[in-house]
C-alpha cells in the first residue's frame, strides 16, 4: 500500500497561496519560486501538512474541515504561521485536500503533528533543495 500511496503523493501538486500568487511544490523538484517564498518569509525550511482523510481514508467534508481547523490552531499555538494550501492530484478522481504550508517548523515537530492527525506522510523541504516526502 505504501508504494501506491507514494506514487499518488509524487503525482500531486502541493500549492500554497502567498501574496496573491500560487506557488506549486513538487516532491523531488527544486523550485526558484519556492525559494523566493521562503526568502520572503525569512524561512529556511517548510512542511506541507494536512489533517484531511486520516490514515488515507476519506471522511466527510465537515469532519475534514474541523480536523484542519484544529490543525491550524495547533500550528499557531506552536508559534508558527499556517499559510493556506492545497494538495491537488495531477490525475484521477482525488478531491483536493486543504492543507497548510508551515515555514520553519522543525522536521521532528512536523512529523509529530502529522502523526497526531493520523497522516501517513508530509512534504518537507529546505531552501535550495528539492522537497521530499517524509513518512510518518
Amino acid at each position: 500500500m505504501q508504494e501506491s500511496l507514494e506514487a499518488h503523493y509524487r503525482a500531486t501538486s502541493y500549492v500554497v497561496e502567498a501574496g496573491g500568487a500560487a506557488v506549486v511544490i513538487r516532491i523531488g523538484e527544486a523550485s526558484l519560486a519556492l525559494d523566493r517564498l521562503l526568502d520572503d518569509l525569512h524561512a529556511g525550511s517548510f512542511a506541507f501538512i494536512t489533517a484531511w482523510n486520516p490514515g488515507s481514508v476519506p471522511v466527510c467534508d465537515d469532519e475534514n474541515q474541523a480536523r484542519n481547523g484544529e490543525l491550524r490552531e495547533r500550528i499557531v499555538a506552536m508559534g508558527h504561521a499556517a499559510l493556506e494550501g492545497e494538495g491537488r492530484a495531477d490525475r484521477g478522481p482525488w478531491v483536493p485536500e486543504r492543507s497548510f504550508f508551515v515555514p520553519d517548523i522543525p522536521l521532528e515537530a512536523a512529523v509529530v503533528l502529522a502523526r497526531r492527525f493520523a497522516q501517513r506522510a508530509i512534504v518537507f523541504g529546505r531552501r535550495g533543495e528539492a522537497p521530499e516526502l517524509v513518512w510518518c
